[in-house]
């Protein structure tokens, strides 16, 4: 359990609740600059990165999700988790908005909906996520840092993202963060011990145990 992270939350979480307005100033100095570098690199819309960052830190202010942090895994990797949601709802905003903008021949919309997932492709879809999930739950037990980076991967974030996320976002210079991203990408790919190959040795006994093969996660 990260017990400093959640500490810092529950103290965040009582002065919330007091209507102490300043109560997320330690996070925001903490976090501003990464969220901010996360929500340009993952949005359609990269001038929405403001807006979308802004709204989270209102949605903070309400201290439901600060209050809700039990400390599994670290303050920063619970946000950014949030804010990767968030940064995904805008994205099915922009793109449903661009689709009423160029609505396609009624062919196209008839393929498209050929194209849709059945029943049984959701339902492996569903299994596929829980498969995943099970075997980062047995390398958060084992090492919290790799499942970290195994998250952070899964949310298509970069050697540098990772290293900056390590680092807290802010205040850093170009050659520490250099030196930093080479410790990442060394951490995350090293043979037999690294977090990519740890997360393939705990993904392997979670098929194992439901009898399922690699090529069911294709």
């Amino acid at each position: 359990m990260h017990q400093e992270d959640h500490a810092l939350a529950q103290s965040i979480c009582m002065a919330l609740a007091n209507g102490e307005g300043d109560a997320l100033v330690p996070l925001y100095n903490r976090f501003h600059r990464l969220f901010i570098a996360v929500c340009r690199r993952r949005l359609v819309e990269r001038e929405s990165a403001q807006k979308v960052e802004n709204t989270f830190w209102l949605e903070l202010l309400t201290g439901k999700a600060i209050c809700s942090y039990e400390g599994k895994a670290s303050l920063q990797t619970y946000l950014l988790l949030i804010l990767a949601r968030r940064c995904h709802d805008e994205n099915r905003k922009v793109l449903t908005r661009r689709k009423h903008e160029v609505e396609p021949p009624e062919d196209e919309k008839a393929h498209g909906a050929e194209m849709a997932d059945s029943p049984e492709e959701e339902m492996l879809n569903r299994e596929r996520s829980l498969v995943l999930a099970e075997a980062l739950a047995i390398l958060e037990e084992a090492s919290p840092r790799d499942a970290a980076l195994i998250r952070m991967h899964l949310s298509e974030m970069d050697y540098r993202s990772m290293a900056l996320a390590e680092m807290g976002g802010g205040g850093r210079d170009e050659e520490e963060i250099h030196r930093k991203t080479a410790a990442v990408k060394k951490q995350f790919t090293r043979p037999n011990t690294g977090a990519m190959a740890k997360f393939r040795a705990a993904l392997t006994r979670v098929l194992l145990r439901h009898g399922l093969e690699w090529r069911d996660l294709l």
